[in-house]
Order: structure tokens, then sequence, then C-alpha cells
């Protein structure tokens, strides 16, 4: 029953309404670096499908990046010999049968002022087993732009050698680059189009001319067209045809071939530009504004980054800041991530998705990936492997079946080599797709079935569907209630400039000397989209006044608004223009920012729209301030109701409201609302209230909500609690008290009286100044929490972390237990997901090519047995190329350590040099040697006080392939891609100068010995897709390893595992993890340790305990044991079922003596749509007793639910009530 803040509730229905809540779309990618350049990944396996390549300047790589987290992994290095590369630019391949990735950038020697040739690198798909090819461009050092012709062949613009090459970069690049164009003016931007075979153009700017040079593709020398610009070009897009777009730092200009002249431009601040699509990305003041092909804006989204590069990549645009104190990047990923998948895979023909694989038994066998297994470790100790796979094909007929294109499925560590492409439908296709042709699929991935089985809840979460927009509408509602500027909000703003059109009335008057015009009875008339209707209507188009009344409607889409009475006034000429007085402007601009500078007033004001709703008796609000009144004010936004007598709105994040309620119930009443006399919210932030309050219905219950401002200041204050019983504490109470001092510090008590361990003080504090540069804690974060019973029960504990800058961390811990039983007593949920107390001080420094690390660990509790560092400082080099595919790798460990004081102590220094090689001895078949060398000094052995070193080397080799295979689906499934991966590693390590035994025992890297050990590890993988909805998941997955030992200088050992996972749907499936060690004891008299250890055993079989210290490391060293866990589970309430189960068994043994023989099963039932009930039972076979049951009964209402839990477990039972309102099922209260 863990605690969660009571205070959750109210402040997630209240604070909703701040822009707080309006989450950016905008990712950002980590790590941060100089970047310099974005492309769409041009791989078409899975693990690149929707994915964006960056060039990342500092670290001499590129890097791939999921758009959806901002996560990186490096897609390739840049290793040209001769100097330390810097990408500048970055391209891609358009289609093709042979996609590949250009990277073009500056090089640098050892000594910084040697003149070092410009390179061109170029990687090509899929990057795994590929050889990437690389050249220096002859008499070049700034080399910047480059781009690809429809054929696939490169363009660079080369200012320092003044020409433009054409390089085909799958050809061989050791010879000279054809010269394009000589003399073309220091070219630094270069564009070029992609119209087929109806004639092409290459478009440049120079840095020496403030012109736009045109010139056709297929002659040369061409003839060029130079289009004069008002300022120097900053870049440069194809857009269509012959027409190019290039910006300059005030506008963007549309040129077309032959032409001197921008034929349309569109005045704007630009800091970069990009195609995108058939449009534009445009970087200005703050904000990306795209644009159409008529330099149209077509959409604007805030950008916090001050970024001074703009890409846009498919449906993903990248913004960059790669100066000096910023260095990141962002990404908004603007479509939905679909895998790759084929337009029209029934239609496709033999030649175009044929490939040319070599066959073995009907199984395609495809080139396997370097090995990634370090030395010295096993499978087993390898990170479970994950798989991405790309939409498989439908099913097709057996005619159709040669011509099938290839499914991809792409491993992390192992990417394959040799997949074959896989046609992209076009979004424009997509677009225009019948509403019969099924949906495009996406990869999914489903956690494992874990935690305790619930009631099922008769609703559906509501917090599940708000999204970022719905939260912006219910801040944008409440702060912009009559602003019709917001696409996707309803109503989308008209062109004010542009004349009223459709005008009917049954009478028409125009006053000559005022220009003003009145129509009275049955008006109607249209502006833009919008229609107009009302029994009069006046305007003047001088005075710039529009007054509309009497049943007054405004519609537009699904939009409408009515009122009694509606009038707006613009302000006038002189205002406009000292608002625009540092801006770019034109008469039109002018007009139109005059006329969205309004005010507006009207009487009964009715707004509906698709997303929110609003009536107000009256309304006065000013676009140009952004401020204004409501009164009488209700309406909806999103999931969210509110009402106001009063709304006071003082600027676009900062509002009033007076006598005003909030909640996420509909109805009327509401069944609970939140009602406050007074809110005040700034910046986001509710900063004072009074007067809080809980109603249900028209019921107002007695006491205050104690979640707003106090007194104290204008910081508000809250609460948490928790109550129940739990079997070790009896009944308790838990309540805390936190009063906000300032945004960066909350503190306050603590009280937990209990039925049998005494009543606890105490106090929490929490404090974050990441991100307060002005206070001289910035840049840290922590809390602190303690707790003392009258039992003289409790702990103290303290979290610190303290980052000075991105690549250094700083953490502190330190936690003190009254006794090793305290926190599972009292906070028994919490303790199941953590260690024991640690109390460290860690310093960790990450670089690109290294991490460093300090820690400082004592050890303050008698019964952990924890290795206490005084200190120990580590460094990692992480692995780097010493030669193409030769891969180096060095780790040092050295500190003072103490184990078990007075007896294992002293200094230590472990040194790991590592050596591997990835060889491809065949298509088939990736081949990896690796060689270890290890070298330790201790101050001290385990026994003695003379100082010891250690030697060893580890030697051996992995082989490595992977088999795949498509079959027709059957059961639901349209498709089924069937993937083998097999390996086998055998190592090798002599008997090391220091046996094991005698080294001191801190951690792993003392456990050394000799062994000869063959390992194999065979992964089965089983992708499917849906039928019906066409997403792709993992259906089946089998493992099975097998390491056995030959020689081993301490014991022999074997080891088998086996791990399945069966989903035939997402909502039911089985899985089981087993594992199995078997070590061979002494069985000799000749054998070592074989009478003392014998001696041992029976002394335990006779007393039940081990008699010492070398009885326990006896045991360890030989002791077998067995580990098996296994479920089946099944929860049809994800797709609108009634009940979910599950039933499970777990079993462990150590040495012959059985610790877990256990039998898990339980049910959940929805009897009703506001009833759910549930149980689970925990069955000890080997005790043959219950040993935990748990019920719960579920009762939902109309917007909130309750549910009552029993627990019974050996040690007692725990009874708890938790409340949660249905839109929020995570912020529940329990007792």
């Amino acid at each position: 029953m863990y605690s969660v803040r009571a205070a959750g509730i109210v402040t997630s229905v209240l604070l909703a309404l701040c822009p707080a809540f309006a989450q950016s779309p905008w990712v950002t990618v980590t790590p941060g670096g100089v970047y310099r350049d974005a492309v769409s990944d041009p791989c078409h396996d899975a693990e690149s499908a929707g994915m964006v390549l960056l060039a990342d300047y500092a670290r001499s790589r590129v890097i791939r990046v999921n758009p959806a987290t901002g996560e990186s992994t490096e897609a390739f290095a840049l290793a040209v010999p001769g100097g330390v590369s810097r990408p500048t630019g970055l391209v891609a391949s358009r289609g093709g049968d042979a996609p590949f990735a250009a990277c073009v950038g500056g090089q640098y020697g050892a000594d910084r002022g040697q003149e070092m040739p410009c390179f061109l690198y170029v990687q090509k798909c899929p990057v795994a087993g590929a050889a990437p090819a690389h050249t220096s461009i002859a008499n070049s050092k700034t080399l910047i732009g480059a781009c690809v012709t429809g054929d696939n062949l490169l363009l660079l613009a080369d200012p320092f050698g003044d020409r433009i090459l054409r390089i085909a970069p799958l050809g061989d690049l050791s010879g000279v680059p054809e010269v394009l164009v000589q003399g073309a003016g220091q070219p630094a931007r270069i564009a070029v189009s992609d119209n087929g075979t109806a004639g092409n153009w290459v478009a440049w700017s120079g840095l020496s001319l403030n012109a736009l040079t045109i010139m056709p593709l297929s002659e040369k020398p061409g003839r060029q067209s130079a289009c004069a610009l008002p300022g120097k070009p900053q870049a440069v897009a194809w857009l269509s045809g012959n027409v190019f777009a290039v910006a300059t730092s005030s506008g963007v200009f549309l040129a077309r071939a032959g032409e001197t002249e921008p034929f349309a431009q569109k005045e704007m601040p630009v800091t970069d530009m990009a195609k995108d699509g058939d449009g534009l990305a445009v970087l200005t003041g703050g904000a990306v504004v795209t644009l159409d092909r008529a330099l149209e804006e077509t959409g604007r989204t805030p950008l916090e980054l001050p970024a001074r590069l703009i890409r846009a990549c498919g449906p993903v645009l990248v913004a960059m800041a790669p100066q000096e104190g910023q260095q990141k990047a962002v990404l908004w990923d603007r479509g939905p991530r679909v895998a790759a998948e084929s337009a029209a895979p029934e239609e496709a023909s033999a030649a175009e998705a044929a490939e040319d694989v070599p066959a073995e038994d009907g199984i395609e066998v495809v080139e396997a990936a370097p090995a990634e297994l370090p030395a010295a470790q096993t499978p087993a100790e390898e990170a479970p492997e994950t798989a991405t796979i790309a939409a498989l094909p439908p099913q097709e007929t057996p005619a159709a079946e040669d011509s099938k294109p290839e499914a991809e499925v792409t491993e992390p560590r192992q990417p394959e080599a040799a997949a074959p492409a896989e046609a992209q439908a076009p979004a424009a296709e997509a677009a225009e797709a019948p509403p019969a042709e099924k949906p495009k699929g996406q990869y999914r991935s489903f956690p494992i079935f874990t935690g305790s089985l619930r009631a099922p809840s008769p609703n559906a979460a509501t917090h599940k569907l708000i999204g970022g927009v719905e939260r912006q509408g219910l801040r944008d509602a409440l702060t912009r209630p009559i602003e019709f500027g917001e696409p996707g909000l309803g109503f989308t703003p008209p062109d004010w400039t542009e004349p009223l059109r459709d005008l009917e009335a049954d009478k028409m008057t125009t006053d000559l000397a005022t220009g003003k015009t009145v129509m009275r009875d049955n008006v109607r008339l249209r502006l833009g989209e919008m229609a107009f209707q009302s029994d009069q209507f006046s305007y003047s188009d001088e005075q710039g006044s529009y007054d509309a009344e009497g049943h007054v409607v405004v519609s537009q889409h699904d939009s409408k608004l009515t009122a009694d009475y509606l009038s707006y006034a613009t302000p006038d000429e002189q205002a406009v223009e000292r608002s625009l007085v540092l801006e770019p402007r034109n008469e039109q601009d002018l007009a139109k920012k005059r006329l969205s500078m309004g005010r507006i007033t009207g009487r009964n004001l009715h707004v509906s729209e698709p997303t929110r709703e609003l009536r107000a008796e009256e309304v006065d609000y000013d676009f140009s301030a952004q401020k204004g009144t409501l009164t009488k004010a209700r309406g909806r936004a999103a999931y969210f109701y509110y009402s106001a007598d009063k709304l006071q709105i003082l600027g676009p994040e900062e509002f009033i409201a007076e006598n005003a309620w909030f909640t996420t119930c509909p109805g009327d009443p509401p069944g609970y609302r939140i009602l406050v006399k007074e809110l005040h919210v700034e910046q986001g932030e509710a900063v004072a209230g009074k007067g809080a309050r809980l109603a249900l219905g028209n019921f107002q219950t007695p006491f205050a909500l104690p979640i707003w401002g106090s007194a104290a200041g204008p910081y508000p204050w809250s609460i948490d609690f928790d109550s129940g019983r739990r079997a070790e504490t009896g009944y308790y109470l838990n309540l805390g008290q936190q009063f906000q001092l300032s945004k960066e510090l909350s503190l306050g008590p603590r009280i937990m009286p209990t039925e049998k361990e005494g009543v606890g003080l105490g106090g929490d504090i929490y404090y974050d100044y990441m991100k307060t540069p002005s206070s001289r804690l910035y840049r840290t974060a922590g809390e602190f929490h303690g707790l003392q019973t009258t039992e003289n029960r409790g702990y103290l504990a303290w979290y610190n972390r303290f980052e000075p800058n991105r690549d250094l961390v700083l953490r502190m811990q330190a936690e003190q237990w009254s006794d090793e039983e305290f926190y599972k007593d009292f906070f028994y949920e919490q303790y199941r997901h953590r260690s024991e107390p640690r109390t460290f001080a860690n310093a960790t420094l990450r670089r690109e090519d290294f991490i460093a690390t300090g820690t400082a660990r004592i050890n303050t509790h008698s019964w952990v047995g924890e290795t206490e560092r005084l200190p120990e400082g580590t460094f990692h080099l992480l692995e780097r190329p010493l030669a193409d595919r030769l891969m180096f790798s060095f780790d040092t460990v050295n500190g003072y350590n103490d184990r078990n004081p007075g007896r294992e102590y002293g200094a230590r220094s472990v040194n790991i040099a590592r050596l591997s090689y990835d060889w491809d001895a065949a298509p088939w078949l990736s081949v990896t040697p690796f060689y270890e060398l290890e070298g330790a000094w201790y101050q001290r052995e385990r026994n003695s006080d003379d100082s010891a070193s250690r030697v060893s080397n580890t030697a051996g080799v992995t082989l490595q392939t992977r088999l795949h295979r498509e079959f027709p689906g059957f059961w639901g499934f349209s498709a089924f891609k069937h993937v083998i991966l097999p390996s086998v590693t055998y190592s090798y390590r002599p008997e090391p100068t220091l046996a094991a035994v005698d080294a001191p025992r801190f951690d792993s890297l003392d456990n050394v010995y000799g062994r000869s050990r063959l390992e194999t590890k065979l992964t089965n993988v089983i992708y499917g897709r849906d039928a019906e909805t066409n997403d792709v998941w993992q259906a089946a997955r089998l493992t099975l390893y097998q390491g056995n030992d030959f020689w081993n200088d301490t014991r022999k050992a074997d080891d088998y595992e086996a791990e399945l996972d069966l989903r035939p749907r997402p909502w039911w499936g089985m899985q089981l993890a087993g594992e199995r060690h078997d070590t061979r004891r002494p069985e000799s008299l000749l054998e070592e340790n074989y009478l003392e250890n014998r001696f041992y055993k029976a002394y335990e079989r006779a007393t039940g305990r081990v008699l010492n210290e070398r009885a326990a490391d006896l045991n360890l060293r030989y002791a077998d044991y067995t580990r098996l866990l296994t479920q089946l589970y099944y929860d049809n309430t994800v797709v609108g079922g009634r009940f979910n189960t599950r039933i499970g068994f777990a079993y462990s043994d150590t040495d012959g003596n059985i610790y877990n023989r256990d039998v898990l099963y339980g049910l959940g039932y929805r009897l009703s749509e506001n009833w759910g009930v549930s149980f689970e039972h925990i069955y000890d076979l080997n005790g043959d007793e219950m040993r935990s049951q748990t019920y719960e009964i579920r009762r939902s209402f109309k917007c909130w639910e309750t549910a009552l839990r029993f627990r019974d477990r050996q040690s007692g039972f725990d009874v708890n009530m938790e409340i949660s309102l249905t839109a929020f099922p995570d912020t529940a209260i329990e007792f």
C-alpha cells in the first residue's frame, strides 16, 4: 500500500489548465553534441525504419536517433586514415537498390596548423558487414555543401576549389572526381531537382555573390542563370520543376531557371531553411514555420532551443544548435511511427522484389554481423537480445510467393548485413487509400506480465486519452477564450484583408461621409471560410470595426459561435506601426496585423468547437494585449469542465478566477468538483488560491482542502496521507505536510501513529535547483527523509545529485536504519523494490572516449555484507578501432577495499586490456577472435599480510550466423518470420599466477581462475503480423544456452539455461525461465579439498548449521542450484473483455535444499459495468500451506472508483481501501 499525496488528485485537475502541462512536441537528442546535419536513415531494415541520422561533429561519427525518444546509437564512425574527421554535411540516397549515406567535412592532423584536404565518406546499407568507402578531396579544405541527384550521384560544393564536383558514391572513390562546374563563385550551398527524365537543374549559392545560380544538370558546362538577391544566401532548396527556394536573413525567395529576379518572396527573419515535403521548413525567431510552394504559412511551432540549423527528415523536423554553450539538437516527429512496409506487395513484380540470396535447404542465408560478445563474458551474462521488425508482407498466393518482398528484422546488436530493401508507401498514397484498405502496421513491444492481479476496472482511464494538445486546449480555453487563431481547436484565422463576400440582407445603407455600412434583417455574409448571420451587421473598412446584433451566428467547419451581441474594433494604424517598428513589413502585412490586434466585446456568448466549449454572459477581450474579462463563464476543454463567476485574463499565461470550479466529470451537477473562491495562475503555475473545497454532486464537504497558498506566502502547501493495517505495525496512519517555501524548496513534518510500534515523528525535505542559475545550489537536486518512533525505531535518508556540467555527475547517498526489519515493517511495498541501506559518494565523468569514476562507500550496518571502498577509482577506455575491424578497450580499477573489517582489506589494482577482430569469414558467417590480458596487485593476500600480484590472460573465438525464413500465416496472423541466431564461443584461460582462493573476495574481479570452456547459444524468434491490424510483434521466442568446462582449476561446472516467451495475442501468453548450475565435487582422496569438504558436509547434516567461514566458502564453490519460473496469463480487459487470470509456478533449490516450491494462481472478473472482483493465492507446496492470499472488490461510480483489498500473509493480514478518480487512477488515496 504505497502512499501518494492526496493533493495529487486535486492538483491533477486544477493544474491541468496551466501552460506547464502543455507538452512540447520537441524531443532532445541524447547525448548532446555538436550536430551539423541530419537526414532520414536510408537503410530499409527495421532498426533504421523511421530513424534519423545526425552528423556528430565533435565525436567524428554519425549517430542514429529514435525520433520518439531522442535516444541515439552510433550508426558508423568516420574512421578516415590520416587525421581526425569532422563531419559538416550529411546526405542520403534517393531510393534505389543500394542505399547509402554520405558524409563530407574537414580533417585535422596532430598538428592543428597542418593543412589537410577535406574528406568524403560513403557508408552503404546495411552498415553491418558493409565496408565503408572514403577519399580525400584534393586541393580543398572547406568542403561545405552536398546533395544527391535522382540517379544517386553526389554533387559537392567546393568553395576552396571554386568548383562543383560530381562523384559516383558507389564506385571507385580513389580516382579524380569529375568537375561539373569550374569558377562557380565559391559555391557553399547546393540543391538539385528530382524530375525523373523530364530534365533536372542544379542550383547553388556562393560566398562571393548575393545570387542564386541555376544550371541544367544535363549540360556540361551548362547555361547558367543568376538570380539576384537582396542579401547573402543562407540556404537553398528545390521545390518543383525548375523552381528553387533560397533564403537570406530577411526572407525566403523563389527563383526559376533562366530568370534574373525572384518571382515570389516572403519577408521574414530567417536563420535557416530546409525542404519539407512539397514545401519548406523555416527556422525563424524562436519558432519553426512551414510554408507551402506559394510561400503561404501553413504552420508555426514554438522552439525554445536557440537553433542555427533546421532539417526535415520525412515527418521528422530536426533543429540543431551547434554553437558554444548549447551543443544540442531536438526532434519533432510529426507523423506516426510506422514500420517499413511494402506499399502494394501483391502488385510488385518479381523483378522488383526478387533477391539473389543463396539458399540452403530452403532457408535463406544472410550475412551475420560481427559478434559483439566481449572477452571473458559468457552468453549467460549477456543482456537479453531484443528485436524490432518492420511490417511483414501480406499473405500472398503461392503464385506470388517468389516475388514477395523480404520482411526486415534487425537485432540491435546483430544487424543484418544483406537485408533486401523494402518499398515504402508514399505518404500521398497512404492519404488516398480507400477506407477498406488495411491500416499500416507498426512493431509493438509488450512488457512481461508482472505485479499483483487486480480487480478489473469497469471504466477506461480518461487520463490515457489526455495528450499535450488537449491540455493546451484547456489552458487556451481559459486564457484565450475568443481567439480564433489556434489550428486544431476549431476556428481557424481568416485573412482579415479579404473583402466580405456573398452579402445578403433585406436592407443595406452606407454612410458616404464615414464609410460605415449597415445591413439589417436576415443578414448573411462570408469572410474566407467563416459564415456570419445576424439581425443587424455594420462595418467600416476605414475604421476597422465590425458590429453584429441579434441572433448572431458565426460558423466554420464544425465550429459555431452564437451571441446576442458581438463587436470587434481594431486599433489605429499608428499603434500598429509602433508595434512593428523593428520588423520588416509591407502594406498587406500591416493591414493583417492591424485587423488581428482588435478588441472583441459580446453578450451571452456561446462558442462550440470540436475540442472545447464556452458560455459567458459578458466578454471583453483585447487580442493585442491578450487581456480581458469574462463573467459567468462556463465551458469544456478536452476532458475538463470549468466554471467561474469572473475570469480575469492578465496575459497568455496568467489569469485570476473567482468563485470557480473544475472537474473531469460531465453532468449537471458533476459527480465531483474542486471549488475555489479565488485561484491565481502565473507562468503556468498556480501561485495562490483561497477556499479550496471538494464538492460531491450538490453536496459541498464541510472541510477545506489544504492545497493552495497560505498566509505565510504565495506558494502552495499540501499533505500526503496513507492509512490502513499492516501485519507488523497493526493499524497505522501516515500523515505528512509539505510547505512550499519556494519553487525549488519544500519541507514539512510527518507523524505516523501505529497500533504496535508507537508513534513516529519525522519530516521530509525536497529541493531542486537544476534550473535556477541565480542560486548557489544551481544544478543540485535531492531529498531528505527521517522518522523516529517512540519504540526507538526509525531511519534517516539523504539523496543528493550535483551536475556541474553535462559530462560530470556527483551523487551522494546516506541511509541509516535502526534495525534490519524497520523498513520492511513500516514501508513494505517500497521495501520489496529496493536494496539494503547504502552510504556512498560517487563522481562520474563521461566523455566520448572514456568513463572515469571515483567512489567512497562505507558500511554503517552490521548485517549488510557490502565491501567498503575507501576510496576506489575506475577508468574505462571505451572500445575503439586500432585498425580496420581491430578493436581495443582498457579498464582499470584502483582503490582501498575493506570487506570484513580486520580480515579482508587492503589496496588493490586491477587492469584489463582487450583486443578483438571482426572478421567476415563468409557472407553467412562472422568470426570474432578475442584476447584479454589482466594484471592485478593486492596489498595483502586473503589470509596473510604478504602482498601479491596476478597475471592472467584469456583467448577465444566466437562464431555466429543468422538464418531467417518467412511462412504463411494462420490463427489470426497473415504472415510469420522465423529468425535463428546460433553462436558458439570457446575461451581458454590458463591458471593465473595467483589462485582465486588466495585473493581477497572484494567483488567478482577477484574470482579469477583458469578454465577451458565451450559455450553455445541458440535463439529462435518468430515474428507475426496481425491479419486485421497489420501490427507486428514477437509471437514466440526460445533461447537455449549451454556452457561446459573442459577443464577448471577450481571446480568444473556445467550451466544450462532456457527462456521461452509465447505471445499468440498481446493480452495472453506464457513465459518460462529456467537455469541449472552443476559443479563436480571432489570424488577422490587424490583430489583437492576432498576430505575437508566431506567433513564440513557431515557436520552440517548433523547440526543443521555451517561450521565456519571456510565451510561457507566451500559450499559456495561447489554449490549446485536450480531456478525455475513460469506462468500462463490472460487479460482480455484491455480489449473490452471481462476477466484476467494467471497461474504460475516458482521453484528454487541450492545444493539439494529446496527454498521455493510455490504455485501462484488468481482471477479477476468484471461483474457488471460498476463492479469488479479478484483474488490471488500463493500456495507453498514445500510447506503444504497457503503463503499469501489477496482479495479485492472494486466499485465504479460515474467519475471515480473505490476498491477494498484484503491480504493475508504468513506474518499477518493487511487491509486497505483505495479511492481514485477515473480520469487519474494513478493518484489514488489509500486508507
